[in-house]
């Protein structure tokens, strides 16, 4: 199991920590790019285009994993990672969970419960990498209902 822990009350970043391995998820303060500090070594996640759902985890200008928005209406995201294919999919409409399929079987990424950033990642993940990177994919999809929710909530109609 991997432990996936805010830095801070008010960051949106995670320390992530399990199976040998550490990590830091950071995101970009505007748009939605970020990085990933795994076991020292620091990769760049990048937005592929203003309007694209795609991304790109990028080692000193090499790519080491892509994902993409299968469709803006749904929160379903495949990608290829170092150790393969992999998709992210909600487990339901109104949830938080996420499932990330791998050739190595079903990962969950979940919070620890409603009321908490706080999350784990359980179950076989393809790589470490991999499983930082669905990560990182996960809290920005986070962000987004967060943010959409909190603008509907500010915006009074009538």
């Amino acid at each position: 199991m991997i432990r996936c822990l805010p830095r801070g009350i008010c960051s949106p970043s995670y320390h992530l920590e399990g199976e040998g391995h550490q990590a830091e998820i950071l995101f970009n303060a505007f748009g939605e790019g970020g990085e990933l500090v795994i076991d020292g070594r620091s990769l760049t996640v990048e937005k592929q285009g203003f309007l694209s759902g795609s991304w790109a985890l990028v080692d000193g200008g090499r790519v080491m994993a892509t994902a993409g928005k299968t469709s803006a209406f749904t929160r379903t995201i495949e990608g290829e990672g170092p150790s393969g294919a992999f998709r992210l999919n909600a487990e339901s409409v109104f949830g938080r969970t996420m499932l990330l399929e791998t050739r190595n079987g079903t990962a969950v990424i979940s919070p620890d419960h409603a009321f908490t950033r706080r999350a784990s990642i359980g179950g076989p993940a393809a790589d470490f990498t991999t499983a930082c990177f669905a990560f990182w994919l996960t809290g920005m999809l986070w962000r987004r209902a967060a943010k959409n929710s909190s603008t509907a909530h500010s915006h009074p109609v009538g």
